[in-house]
């Protein structure tokens, strides 16, 4: 171990925000920062693309995490064998980076591992060939029944070996815990939810002349229900004028652009803005009034934890974890895809803005889901698995 008795810990992730996919996986960069705060964390991430012709390292510290960046060449491939020669070229992108992590932050006590296929494949080689104990922080809704189609035999056969040999496994959800568990992935278990930072997601008193509705997302349709959205908005609009609603997401803007005006939404009701920092996000929670998600599927949607940081309430459906996040001081469920529902609760929250208290639920976000709370709900986990005997 390190000399100030901080456990070297060594993020690695499916998804990570890179050159490429900027804010993919963001959820899991902020889960590092809280463990960073109790442990000596370092971060290797690999990423294949096909403009990449050679393999390529960029090193950078981000937020004091030594972060090591490999990108290589995605090649085409035939089925079947190609996933093999796949996980083997990302194996050895893993082990190029690897080198570099050894130089300068030393071997690592513990790999954490997020995601369990593929990118976990790496953390099992490396308990196998080195003796390195791993744990997979899990965020992937593709376990979960009402997802579950997705899931292929080969995947769901490599993720429960993969799962059994993790020496703990972190779902952000009970959830999804519980989705792992039924899919027979057998280890020891610990939901760890997802992160915010309350010091930038807190409470402010907007001015605005009509109470704002905010939507941040994907803005895939068939996961996030944006049409859904738009539909019980042109409703709700017919029945009351005293609100806006703002659209944001990294996704494609113009469908649901199109779909407005095709539903004769009144431009004066609803704006849209493309890709934001967690800066400007933090932002607009502070300058909104409600926050609204209409999911099909989720797991536990750091949008709703900053929601309820920031002090606004939240509606949303009620799939995944969301009912974990919410409870009467926060917002109110719906049934998914009701839209009927979704207006009522609507209604109720707009007539009742004042009820919500923005400090109390500003401080459940502190008690669960700060990077203090995350950060040392981490190092315990760290412990228990390199000093089982205490």
């Amino acid at each position: 171990m390190a000399s100030n008795h901080k456990p070297n810990v060594l993020f690695i992730s499916s998804w990570y925000p890179n050159k490429y996919e900027p804010t993919n996986g963001n959820f899991i960069e902020r889960h590092a920062q809280a463990a960073a705060k109790f442990a000596n964390v370092s971060a290797l991430h690999v990423f294949a693309h096909p403009s990449e012709k050679k393999t390529s390292i960029e090193i950078q510290t981000i937020n004091g995490i030594y972060t090591v960046y490999v990108y290589y060449p995605k090649k085409k491939s035939l089925p079947g064998i190609g996933k093999i020669a796949a996980l083997i070229n990302k194996i050895k992108a893993y082990k190029i980076g690897y080198k570099h992590i050894l130089k300068h932050s030393g071997q690592p006590d513990i790999i954490h591992s997020n995601i369990t296929y593929p990118n976990s494949i790496f953390a099992w080689y490396m308990k196998k060939t080195q003796g390195i104990p791993y744990l997979i922080t899990e965020n992937w809704t593709i376990y979960l029944p009402s997802n579950r189609k997705h899931l292929s035999f080969y995947i769901r056969y490599i993720s429960k070996i993969i799962a059994r040999n993790a020496d703990f496994i972190t779902p952000v959800s009970h959830d999804l815990k519980n989705a792992m568990q039924q899919l027979g992935f057998d280890t020891k278990y610990r939901v760890i939810p997802n992160v915010v930072n309350t010091d930038l997601f807190k409470p402010t008193t907007n001015t605005n002349p009509k109470k704002q509705i905010l939507h941040v997302s994907t803005l895939k349709d068939d996961h996030k229900n944006v049409s859904g959205i738009l539909e019980t908005i042109k409703e709700l609009s017919a029945e009351r004028d005293d609100f806006t609603l703002k659209i944001v997401g990294d996704g494609n803007l113009a469908p649901h652009i199109d779909y407005a005006k095709k539903l004769g939404i009144d431009e004066n009701i609803i704006s849209f803005e493309g890709e934001k920092t967690i800066e400007e996000i933090a932002g607009l929670m502070q300058q909104s009034d409600i926050f609204l998600l209409f999911s099909n599927y989720e797991n536990l949607p750091c949008v709703i934890i900053e929601a309820i940081s920031s002090g606004i309430p939240v509606v949303s459906s009620n799939v995944g974890g969301i009912s974990e996040m919410l409870d009467n001081d926060t917002g109110i469920l719906v049934p998914p895809k009701d839209k009927k529902a979704l207006k009522k609760a609507l209604h109720t929250v707009l007539d009742n803005i004042k009820n919500y208290d923005k400090e109390t639920m500003h401080q459940k976000a502190v008690n669960k889901y700060s990077e203090e709370v995350i950060g040392k709900s981490f190092l315990e986990i760290y412990n228990q698995i390199l000093h089982p005997e205490k």
